[in-house]
């Protein structure tokens, strides 16, 4: 699944996300902690979410949202992952 560099980027400095349900943003922006998922691909869905992180912002700490970041996409945790790979791939032959 398709995962933006801007989300990674906007998480890694604190920064909630409003985006359309595509791809890996759908599994990681988590209403409440790391942003807020428009309904669907239309303008008028963005326009309510928008609205819905306006009127919740306070919810969104730039802690929490780095916190996130750490726990899931961190270079330690990406490197850990890729050692992973390349181990399970290397001793599958």
């Amino acid at each position: 699944r398709p995962l933006p560099n801007v989300m990674l980027e906007a998480f890694s400095i604190g920064m909630p996300v409003i985006a359309f349900p595509t791809g890996g943003l759908c599994e990681h922006i988590i209403e409440g902690k790391t942003g807020v998922l428009a309904t669907d691909h239309t303008p008028e869905a963005l326009i309510d979410a928008i609205e819905k992180f306006m009127a919740t912002a306070h919810l969104y700490t730039p802690s929490n949202i780095i916190s996130y970041w750490q726990k899931h996409f961190s270079p330690t945790v990406i490197a850990s992952q890729h050692m992973h790979l390349y181990t399970s791939l290397v001793s599958a032959r």
